[in-house]
C-alpha cells in the first residue's frame, strides 16, 4: 500500500493476520500424555480370575503351535498368526471369546458351541466361549483346526 510522504508498507498474505496474537506454547501442552499401553495384563485385567487362568492355559497350548506369532499391542483384541491371522481372544467380564477362522462350515467339536458371526464382517467368521479352565482342551480343539486350516 502507498501512503502520502512516501511510505510504502508491504503486507505477506500468506501469514495470518493476528501473529501477534498467538501465544508461546504453555508448560501444559507441551506435557506428552502417556498412551494405554494394550499388552498380556492390560487384557488379562478386563476377566476375571477364571476366565483369566483358562486363558494363560489356552495361550499357552496356541504358543507351542510351530511358528505361532502373539499380537497382543491391539486395543480389542490379542491375536494369533503364522503367515495369516487364525484366531483371536476378546475379553469380557467373565469370559474370553475366542473368534476364529475356518471354511464355510464350523469344525465339529462335541462340547463347544459355535457362534456364525460372520455378518459383524470382523474377520473371523467363528466364534466361542471359554469360561473355565476345563473348556480349554475343547477350545484347543477349535482353535487347532482353524491353525491348520490356514496353514
Amino acid at each position: 500500500r502507498r501512503y502520502s510522504d512516501g511510505f510504502v508498507v508491504v503486507e505477506n498474505v500468506l501469514d495470518p493476520l493476528d501473529t501477534a496474537k498467538r501465544k508461546a506454547p504453555t508448560a501444559v501442552s507441551q506435557l506428552v500424555v502417556d498412551e494405554p499401553q494394550y499388552d498380556l495384563e492390560y487384557h488379562l485385567s478386563k476377566t476375571s480370575p477364571e476366565a483369566r487362568q483358562a486363558f494363560l492355559e489356552l495361550r499357552e497350548r496356541i504358543l507351542a503351535l510351530e511358528g505361532v506369532d502373539e499380537r497382543a499391542n491391539q486395543k480389542g483384541q490379542i491375536s494369533y498368526r503364522t503367515t495369516k491371522s487364525f484366531a483371536a481372544c476378546d475379553f469380557k467380564k467373565t469370559l474370553v471369546g475366542v473368534q476364529f477362522k475356518g471354511g464355510s462350515r464350523p469344525p465339529d467339536v462335541p462340547g463347544v458351541e459355535i457362534k456364525d458371526i460372520r455378518s459383524r464382517q470382523w474377520g473371523y467368521p467363528w466364534m466361542c466361549n471359554l469360561t473355565t479352565v476345563a473348556e480349554v482342551p475343547l477350545v484347543f480343539d477349535v482353535v487347532k483346526s482353524a491353525y491348520d486350516y490356514e496353514q
